[in-house]
């Protein structure tokens, strides 16, 4: 009865099908440089924010730390499906070479690619469920905002701020 429970169950052998042939996907080679300094900035300061917000689908928490310009994935959030957002780790992929362990200096219209694990709440099961994302961050007068956000171990898609959201 749905008006009581979503609950699905499977009745009968569940049948196992090779899957549909798509293309193959591009291969992301991060940039050569970490900017360790920067990851713990914007852990606190942008992504933690970001992703509280993101989870609860609040706009006007997700407008606060997002770019004008953001692709519609960062925008739209969870829903209340995961809660809870805890930073597990985060890694800045930069273009400016950090080798010296000089800080790079960022200026309006830079951008980075941070890799975060987040462990999130399932409010259905009482469980944690770690995530991976892929956040592309822009610098816009000293500001880090997020411009877009992809699956960490799927697509690099939020690696590369001139592709387009499918």
């Amino acid at each position: 009865d749905t008006s009581v429970s979503n609950d699905m169950a499977v009745v009968g052998d569940v049948g196992v099908t090779s899957g549909l042939r798509t293309a193959k996907p591009q291969t992301y080679t991060p940039p050569a440089f970490q900017d360790p300094n920067l990851a713990s900035q914007i852990q606190t300061g942008v992504l933690q924010p970001f992703f509280k917000a993101w989870a609860a689908s609040d706009t006007n928490g997700i407008a606060l730390v997002t770019a004008a310009d953001a692709k519609p994935d960062a925008r739209n959030g969870l829903g209340k499906e995961l809660t809870d957002p805890q930073i597990e780790n985060v890694i800045v992929y930069t273009d400016y070479d950090t080798s010296s362990g000089v800080n790079p200096t960022y200026v309006s219209g830079d951008t980075v690619t941070a890799v975060v694990r987040v462990n999130f709440t399932l409010p259905s099961s009482e469980s944690t469920q770690t995530v991976g994302y892929r956040v592309l961050l822009r610098n816009s007068d000293r500001k880090w905002q997020v411009v877009d956000i992809g699956p960490g171990a799927v697509t690099d898609r939020a690696a590369d701020a001139n592709q387009t959201s499918a």
